[in-house]
C-alpha cells in the first residue's frame, strides 16, 4: 500500500516516559502551563558555568556539554561525543561555530533546550498531549506522580518532584530540582522515545561565572550564517512535495490488534535530504512500525529545500493495512549507530555498534 498522507503539524521527537503508557491523563486545562523548572538564559539572568552529560538507556555518559554563559549574546558552548562535536562562541553580533558532522542528533537538541529554557517545549504542546505538573496537581514534591485525575494510579520517583511536559515530539521529564539564584533548576531531564529507549541529561556542575577569561569569547574568524548549524521544522505537505522516490510499504500480517488505521511518524533529514531518523509517534498497531520505518528510511528526498546548514524535521501520517514482512528492520540513529528491531519495536539485537568520527573518516 502506498502512503496515505495526512497534513500534520511539525514535531521533533516523540517523548513520553515508559511508565506513562500505563494510563493517560487529560492535558492541563489552562492554556498556560506552569512549570517549576526555571529559565537559565533569560535576559538579565546571572552569568553561569554549566556542565552536563547525556547517557542512553541508563548506560555510561556518551555526550558531554560545557556552557559558559554571560548573556544571550555572549556565550561559549562545547559538545563532545562520538557522534557529534560542536564549538559555538557568540560575542555580540559575531559568531564562531564548528560542527562535525553538520547534523545535531535531535535528543541532544531537545535536552539542551529544556535545560536552558523550557518555554519552547511548552510552546509545542498540542491538544491531547499529556502534562503532569505541580501546578495541575499531578506531581507532588514528595515524588508522587499520578496518571489519572482521581490519583488512583500513581508512581513514586527517586528524585523528588517530577514534572512531565508530553509535547508530541518534544516531551521532557524534569526532576531532581535544586535552587540556583532563586530559580529551581532540574538537574536530571529524561527524553524517552519508547519503552527502554531513552536519553538522560544530568547537570553535574552549575555555578556562578565570576571573572570569566575574556579569551573564552574571543573570535578570530567569524563563521558565516550558511556554515552554521540550525534546525528547521516543516509540515507534512511540504515534506511530501520534496519526496522524489517513495517506495511502497509492505505492511506485515497483523496477528492481533487493529488491521486498519493511521500511523504518525517523526522524520528528520540532514542537509543533503537524507532521512536520518524515523521514529513512531502514534500508531494504530505497533506491529506495523518496522515496515513503515524501513520504507521511510530508504526514500529519496530532494535537497532543494536546503538554504543553509542544518536539520529538517516533520511529522506525517500514513495508513496501514494487512501485508507481509519478515526478518529485522535496521533503525539507524546515525551512520555510526544502528540497532535491529523486530515486531512491535522490540530489539532482535541488543548490541549497538558505535565508531568514532575519526575511524569513519579513515574508512
Amino acid at each position: 500500500m502506498t502512503f496515505s498522507w495526512v497534513p500534520q503539524g511539525v514535531a521533533l521527537l516523540s517523548l513520553t516516559l515508559a511508565a506513562n503508557a500505563m494510563a493517560q491523563q487529560p492535558p492541563e486545562s489552562s492554556p498556560v502551563v506552569r512549570l517549576v523548572q526555571g529559565t537559565l538564559v533569560a535576559p538579565g539572568s546571572p552569568p553561569f558555568h554549566l556542565k552536563a552529560q547525556i547517557s542512553e538507556g541508563g548506560g555510561a555518559p556518551e555526550t558531554f556539554v560545557e556552557l559558559f554563559w554571560q548573556a544571550p549574546n555572549k556565550l561559549r558552548r562545547t559538545i563532545q561525543s562520538d557522534q557529534f562535536v560542536q564549538t559555538l562562541v557568540v560575542n555580540g553580533d559575531i559568531v564562531f561555530e564548528h560542527d562535525a558532522p553538520m547534523y545535531m542528533l535531535p535528543e541532544i537538541q531537545i535536552l539542551l533546550t529544556a535545560i536552558a529554557d523550557p518555554q519552547p517545549i511548552i510552546a509545542s504542546l498540542k491538544p491531547g498531549d499529556q502534562v503532569r505538573t505541580k501546578a495541575n496537581g499531578a506531581s507532588q514534591e514528595s515524588g508522587t506522580t499520578c496518571f489519572d485525575a482521581a490519583h488512583r494510579m500513581c508512581m513514586q520517583t527517586a528524585f523528588g518532584l517530577m514534572e512531565s511536559v508530553g509535547a508530541e515530539g518534544r516531551a521532557v521529564d524534569c526532576t531532581n530540582y535544586r535552587n540556583f539564584h532563586g530559580k529551581r533548576i532540574a538537574r536530571r531531564l529524561t527524553h524517552t522515545i519508547s519503552a527502554g529507549d531513552y536519553f538522560t541529561a544530568e547537570i553535574t556542575e552549575l555555578d556562578d561565572l565570576e571573572e570569566a577569561d575574556p579569551g573564552l569569547f574571543s573570535i578570530a574568524e567569524p563563521t558565516p550564517p550558511e556554515r552554521r548549524l540550525h534546525v528547521e521544522m516543516m509540515g507534512e505537505a511540504e515534506l511530501r512535495g520534496l519526496v522524489v522516490d517513495a517506495p511502497e510499504i509492505v505492511w506485515p500480517q497483523v496477528l492481533d490488534g487493529a488491521e486498519h488505521g493511521q500511523a504518525s511518524f517523526y522524520v528528520s533529514l540532514d542537509t543533503q535530504g537524507k532521512v536520518r531518523e524515523v521514529l513512531p509517534l502514534k500508531t494504530a498497531n505497533e506491529r506495523s512500525n518496522d515496515s513503515a520505518d524501513h520504507a521511510l528510511e530508504v526514500q529519496a528526498v530532494s535537497n532543494k529545500w536546503h538554504s543553509g546548514s542544518g536539520r529538517r524535521d516533520a511529522e506525517f501520517r500514513c495508513g496501514h493495512a494487512r501485508g507481509r514482512t519478515k526478518g529485522c528492520a535496521q533503525r539507524c540513529r546515525s551512520p555510526q549507530t544502528c540497532l535491529e528491531y523486530r515486531g512491535a519495536g522490540r530489539p532482535c539485537g541488543q548490541r549497538r555498534e558505535r565508531h568514532s568520527l575519526q575511524a569513519l573518516d579513515r574508512g
